[in-house]
Order: structure tokens, then sequence, then C-alpha cells
């Protein structure tokens, strides 16, 4: 009789939860904070215990699945868009299972159990974590297209507005592709509270009011005629306005470019300390 062991069951599927949440977010363009990442991994881990062991049927199991993925993508990134998030952690979960039997099929393992709605893969600590690895590169490469995820290329950014200036480094993403439609000037995403250092304290109190764009815009319009803009965006998990900024200079590496500030009222915190995203 094969013996299954809890810890094990419970490991196997927090890792690989983790990762592929991250790599989830990464591709959505939605960032959670580690907390929310943690707590949405450890869920799926510890539903994985009882969705193992507790026979559902065809129809049973599918249901079960699907309302595992909805809490877990709730979890860790919200109501907003669930369906696409769900839609595409379910993609990136299949890729990873795909990968855990090639590794047993090859004889890393000596085999994977499936039993209600789960997968038990007898695997040890480490092979599991460098199963695990191996497959979150390999789905970073297929699905990412290398560069355009977190963790992946970055370019140092300097920006000057009169005697003020702010150092950032910015992610590299193609999914960047936000212009100005009168200047077509290309647009680096920042959050506010990031680039506040180049504005006086009055202007400073407005970038991190909350208001939205539209009423942002109304009053430093006012302050600084000419400088700020509003332009149309929209992300795979939103859309609307955003706010822009044309600083005097920007450098990109050493090279000035010829960018504008597009302000968020999300703050990014991507992998490598970055604090914007800049197009590829």
């Amino acid at each position: 009789m094969k013996i299954i062991y809890i810890d094990v069951l419970f490991i196997v599927n927090l890792i690989p939860d983790y990762l592929l949440l991250r790599l989830t977010g990464i591709l959505w363009g939605r960032y959670p904070k580690r907390f929310r990442l943690i707590l949405g991994s450890v869920f799926a881990a510890l539903a994985a215990i009882p969705l193992y062991f507790v026979s559902f049927g065809v129809y049973g199991s599918f249901i079960a699945k699907a309302v595992v993925c909805a809490l877990v993508c709730l979890i860790t990134f919200g109501a907003k868009k669930l369906g696409g998030v769900c839609t595409l952690f379910t993609a990136m979960s299949f890729a990873f299972a795909g990968a855990v039997s090639v590794l047993c099929w090859l004889g890393v393992s000596d085999g994977i159990s499936v039993q209600g709605a789960t997968v038990y893969a007898n695997l040890s600590v480490p092979m599991m974590i460098a199963a695990t690895l191996l497959a979150y590169c390999v789905i970073r490469l297929i699905f990412g297209h290398g560069d355009a995820v977190q963790g992946g290329k970055s370019s140092d950014v300097e920006i000057t507005h009169g005697s003020r200036n702010i150092k950032i480094r910015a992610l590299q993403d193609s999914g960047n592709n936000l212009c100005e439609p009168y200047t077509g000037k290309s647009v680096i995403v920042i959050g506010a509270n990031q680039c506040v250092d180049l504005f006086p304290k009055t202007m400073q109190d407005i970038l991190t009011s909350g208001e939205s764009a539209s009423d942002m815009f109304k009053k430093l319009a006012e302050i600084y005629p000419g400088r700020f803009s509003l332009i149309p965006y929209s992300t795979a998990s939103d859309n609307g306005l955003m706010l822009t900024f044309k600083p005097d200079t920007v450098l990109v590496n050493g090279t000035k470019q010829d960018y504008i500030l597009g302000i968020s009222g999300t703050e990014i915190n991507a992998a490598g300390n970055c604090r914007a995203i800049i197009g590829v």
C-alpha cells in the first residue's frame, strides 16, 4: 500500500504554488505584496490535502479545482478581473504539472499518485525544489518571452526638473506601450510617492492625495501650465486616464532620452528594487 506523507503533500504544493502565483502576477501585470503571495500559496497547499483524499468524481473534481483556484487568486490578487487571473494561473499550473510528469517519466521519481482533485508526487524535497525551479524558468521563458517579466532587465533612470532630481531603477517591460497621443513620446510609469521629490510641497500634497487623475490634473495644470496632461491607458486588469508630466531631462543608463512620466496611483514594487516601468 502506498504511504502518503501529509508534510510532503503540503510542501510539494506550497513551493510550486508560490512560484506560480508570482509568475502569474508578473505576466498579468499585477504585483501583490509578498504576504498575499504567501497566504495564497499556503491556502492552496492546505486545500490540496483534503482534495487528495476526498473522492469527487469527474465533474466534482473540476468544480473543486475551480473553486480552489478562484479562492487562491482572490486571496492573492483581489477580486478585480478575477476570471482572467484564474485562467492564467490555471495555464501556469498545467505547464508545471507537465514538467513534473516528464521528470517522473524519466525516472527521477518512482511515480505520481493522482487522487481526488490533486496530485501527489513522490519526490524528495531537494528534487522537488529543483523540479520547481526548472519548470519555473521554462515557463517564464515560454510565456514571458524572456525579458518582458519582472526580474528581467532593468535600466537606471535619472529625472530632472529644475533644480530637483531623482534616480530610480526601472523594469524593462515590452508590455508598456504607453505614449502621449499628441507628441508620440514614450511613457515611463512611476508611482506618485517615487516622483514627489521633483515637486514643491504643495504639489506633493496633491499628487499623494488619492484623488482621481482628472481632479489632480485640474489643480496641477494651474500651477504648471503645459507640463501636465492626461492620457488614456489600458491593461489586462484595468483602464482609465493617467496623469503625465514632462520633466526637463530624462537620462536612461546615462543617455538622454525623450520620455515623459506617467504617474500611477499604484506604487510599483518589482524585483531588483525597480520602482518604475519602462518600455523596451
